[in-house]
């Protein structure tokens, strides 16, 4: 029962403002007294006061006593703190230090962008754990447009704290604490996020790229290094400041993954990965032509055919058929449908790998009727009509064309260019231009048998002409052309080597009887800017024949021709310019040298002619030849350069010959040489001889050697060479002391001619509780050489994936993965074998579960209420899926963190059952819910 006794125990809720729920026959007035340090502070009636005002609290924890009296001496007291502060405060964390590495990648194009600081401090707020913490931000580094941004609001009570979604670059970060009276503090600190932008080189058939140096943000007043690494090897480094593009090779077909770190001198860091694809040409081999017979009835027929295949492709590659609206079934890729329409359509396969990389074939499906006979179509004569002068146009019309067909009557369409039909009664109709025009009807029956004819349409015109100032219309009387005159034959001169020339003439003067006709000129490609007093063009250099063309009203024309003289005028003398003097030297008992002084001349108006005389050792006269044989001693060579008009111009070119005797040997040593012997072997005798000549007599050659063969000064032209590298120097020397040198470099090389051998693990299996979804797994590959050490690194394919990698074990995901492990020598030969690993799942244990009893506080008299309370406690090893409530009707859900259901008053029975991920249930577990019935009365405590 409730409120019917004095036994009912009250409940005071101090949250809420002090109000009595249950009002039931209690009949007594109610007094509140607060009480504080033994003194009463406030007395208030309920009926007379609904809101409590108390005063002169100190400093500190305010300890207060509420006590409620009736008028029958029933009485309930509680006691709450009002504590009174200084002023709040929080303190933000120290980041001085902090870099919130990140990247900006391609292959993740959302990248996180979360930092994570210890929670700031406070002081001075009455209750800590209702403190709201908002953090704003301010970045001017990157978009100083954004400005105070509020990034998320989190609960003070959190140990540490993460904000998302920082921009790159310096960070300004603003907290605001406010608590639940309102009170607020504030505090600022920075928080600097490292970024930098990683290439996207996409896709390509080479085996190397280059691309622009990659942005980032980092601290300023530090020297940053790009360091690029390639299946663990680094592949390039480049400082900022002396590489703007940025080259790397090495790179192979199919996805190679690339990671990509900036760092500072400061030893500030952050990494980027991204995908750069080499592909082969992907290539598609399509099925053969399609053919299908159908009855003329049908119309279409469905086909089955062998699916195109495709090779090269870089990953998935799939393939796709089109064929206009045809619509084809691929769920069998070996197999493919459509339905064809009749006739001859052309299908296109397109595979498309996973970089994009595209490959198309063609071929035909054929669908044949049995209907072969042709529709027969007749048309009439053609027909003819007439327009006015100056129209273009008229609408004519002319019966349809008769067709008949052995399987129905055919459809008729007309066509002829651009011009639309329109069906009018037993007549197409259309407007036609001018002129005479073919129109074809086709005649196409059910089976698309076709048969056409054709009709000719004639258009002819009419002419009109201006007669006392009216427009008259006359179809046959103005035959009079248009009169014109051309002006008289203009000259205009430019400048020698000008090719074209501005000239103004008066206009062609015409006129007609049917009023002022229109005049055009034409001269090829010159363009006419005609004025009412003068005409403007510009011709060409030489003569231009213009023709002026008069057109009156109807089209009649009438033309006149005149000429457009541009001439050129030169008044300058030519260029010229001698070669530099020759000074030349040659051996004893030569008397004369071949000398070639031939000048460069130029000319504003065109061709330029030099001739050449020499005066001195050597004389000739006005000759064209810019070269002759020079005695010895010294002449003076006159070029003389003449223009069209005659016009000259001179300059000289001193040569000197002289005898002396100064040539060193001549030799020329072996070509480099290269020889490789095997493992074990170091040294291989070889011969180096070299050639030697001289024009005074005999030669002494002698050799000596540097590097992993040394010897000096021997004659012999060959030696025994050690592995490695030599330079050997071959030294001519004639009868006169004179010598010459030439090198031959020798570079013997030990070679590996053996592949490694490797032997796989055998196949692995491993099986794991259900909900679990991977395993770490151990496996070895053992490989020799006979020349040293291999390398063994593993990749893997199937449910698991990973590149090539030197580490023994991984991560193996359920299902079967196939790990490929390839052993590379010294010489970069390798030798591969595979093996499978197969993880599976199993789970034959149910989950347990327990369920408490559930009593919640007593509650008024109301049949029913509603009951949250702790969900059951389950466990499994594979993790729990669902729990689920059973009682009768009544409904059980989840609200929250609890569950809830309405339940009456008394006991009630809820079973508890657990299902685990593997969908195996836990026995039931039952347990009770019990509601009470009590008096509630609740009073408000005031604010803190």
């Amino acid at each position: 029962m409730c409120c019917l006794s004095n036994s009912c125990t009250v409940y005071i809720n101090i949250n809420e403002f002090p109000s009595s729920i249950c009002h039931v026959s209690l009949g007594a007035a109610v007094t509140y007294t607060y009480t504080y340090n033994g003194q009463t502070i406030g007395t208030f009636q309920f009926n007379q006061a609904t809101t409590h005002f108390l005063q002169g609290f100190t400093t500190g924890t305010n300890a207060v006593t509420l006590t409620v009296r009736d008028t029958n001496g029933n009485t309930v007291t509680c006691t709450y703190n009002y504590i009174v502060t200084g002023v709040p405060t929080v303190a933000c964390p120290d980041t001085t230090n902090n870099f919130a590495q990140n990247r900006l990648n391609p292959l993740s194009p959302n990248p996180a962008s979360q930092v994570s600081f210890s929670s700031p401090s406070l002081s001075n707020f009455p209750n800590n754990a209702n403190v709201q913490l908002a953090y704003r931000y301010s970045n001017f580094d990157v978009n100083p447009a954004v400005n105070n941004q509020l990034l998320t609001t989190i609960q003070s009570t959190q140990q540490s704290h993460s904000l998302n979604n920082l921009p790159c670059g310096s960070n300004t970060v603003t907290v605001t604490a406010t608590d639940n009276a309102g009170n607020t503090a504030t505090c600022t600190f920075t928080y600097f996020r490292l970024c930098v932008a990683c290439p996207n080189p996409g896709q390509s058939t080479q085996t190397f790229t280059s691309f622009a140096r990659p942005t980032f943000n980092f601290p300023l007043g530090a020297v940053v290094t790009y360091t690029y690494n390639y299946n663990g090897q680094d592949i390039g480094t480049f400082q900022f400041n002396q590489a703007t593009t940025h080259f790397l090779q090495g790179f192979q077909v199919g996805t190679n993954t690339v990671t990509l770190t900036v760092r500072d001198s400061n030893g500030n860091a952050v990494t980027c990965t991204y995908n750069y694809i080499v592909t082969a040409n992907l290539i598609i081999s399509c099925p053969p032509n399609q053919n299908s017979q159908v009855s003329c009835a049908q119309g279409t027929s469905f086909l089955t055919f062998p699916g195109a295949t495709a090779a090269n492709g870089v990953g998935l590659v799939t393939i796709t058929y089109n064929s206009g609206f045809i619509a084809f079934n691929t769920q069998n890729p070996s197999q493919i449908s459509a339905t064809f329409p009749a006739g001859t359509s052309s299908v296109t396969a397109t595979a498309r790998d996973t970089t994009g990389q595209t490959a198309s074939c063609t071929f035909t499906a054929t669908v044949t009727g049995g209907d072969t006979v042709r529709p027969f179509i007749s048309c009439g004569p053609g027909v003819s009509s007439q327009v006015q002068c100056g129209q273009t146009s008229t609408q004519v019309c002319f019966n349809q064309c008769t067709a008949t067909d052995n399987s129905g009557t055919p459809n008729v369409r007309y066509s002829s260019g651009f011009i639309q039909f329109t069906p009018q009664g037993n007549q197409q109709c259309a407007t036609y231009p001018t002129g005479t025009t073919t129109v074809t009807a086709t005649a196409t029956d059910n089976c698309g048998n076709t048969m056409s004819d054709t009709i000719t349409v004639t258009v002819t015109g009419g002419k009109t002409f201006w007669l006392n100032n009216i427009l008259q219309d006359d179809l046959t009387s103005d035959t009079q052309v248009p009169q014109i005159t051309c002006p008289a034959n203009v000259r205009s001169d430019v400048q020698c080597g000008s090719p074209t020339g501005q000239v103004q003439f008066q206009p062609a003067v015409a006129f007609d009887n049917a009023g002022t006709p229109t005049v055009e000129y034409d001269s090829g490609t010159v363009q006419f800017d005609v004025q009412q007093q003068f005409v403007t063009a510009t011709f060409r250099a030489g003569v231009s024949t213009v023709t002026a063309t008069a057109t009156d009203a109807c089209g009649l024309t009438n033309s006149c021709q005149f000429t457009v003289t541009v001439s050129s005028v030169d008044d300058q003398v030519p260029t010229i310019n001698c070669a530099p003097n020759i000074d030349r030297t040659v051996d004893c008992g030569t008397t004369n040298s071949q000398v070639d002084f031939q000048a460069s001349a130029f000319d504003n108006c065109g061709a330029v002619t030099v001739t050449y005389s020499s005066i001195g050792s050597t004389q000739f006269t006005s000759q064209p030849q810019s070269s002759a044989t020079m005695n010895v001693g010294t002449s003076t060579v006159t070029a003389v350069a003449q223009d069209t008009s005659g016009r000259t111009a001179t300059c000289e070119t001193r040569v000197s010959i002289t005898q002396v005797d100064d040539q060193v040997p001549t030799i020329n040593c072996a070509p480099n040489i290269d020889r490789t012997v095997d493992c074990g072997t170091t040294n291989s005798q070889v011969d180096f001889q070299a050639s030697a000549f001289d024009n005074c007599g005999a030669v002494t050659v002698t050799y000596s050697s540097i590097g992993s063969t040394q010897f000096t000064s021997q004659p012999q032209s060959s030696a025994t060479m050690n592995v490695g590298t030599s330079t050997v120097t071959a030294v001519a020397q004639d009868t006169s002391g004179r010598t010459a040198t030439c090198e031959t470099r020798v570079s013997i090389t030990q070679v590996d001619n053996f592949p490694p051998t490797i032997t796989c693990p055998s196949n692995i299996a491993r099986e794991l509780n259900c909900g679990v979804t991977s395993t770490v797994v151990q496996f070895t590959a053992t490989a020799q050489d006979n020349c040293g050490a291999a390398t063994v690194t593993y990749s893997s394919s199937g449910s698991t994936v990973f590149q090539p990698q030197s580490q023994r074990s991984a991560s193996m995901n359920v299902g079967t993965s196939t790990v490929i492990a390839v052993a590379t020598d010294s010489s970069q030969r390798t030798a591969t074998c595979q093996f499978t690993v197969t993880v599976t799942q199993s789970d034959t244990t149910p989950p347990t579960i327990f369920c408490p009893d559930v009593t919640p506080q007593p509650r008024c008299a109301q049949g029913s209420t509603q009951v949250c309370f702790t969900p059951c406690r389950a466990t499994d090893n594979s993790g729990i899926s669902t729990v689920t409530y059973e009682s009768g009707f009544i409904q059980i859900n989840p609200q929250g963190n609890q569950v809830c259901g309405t339940f009456p008053t008394g006991v009630t029975t809820v079973t508890g059952t657990a299902r685990d991920n593997c969908d195996i249930s836990s026995t039931p577990y039952t347990f009770t819910v019990t509601v009470n019935e009590e008096v509630v009365v609740k009073f408000n405590i005031p604010d803190q």
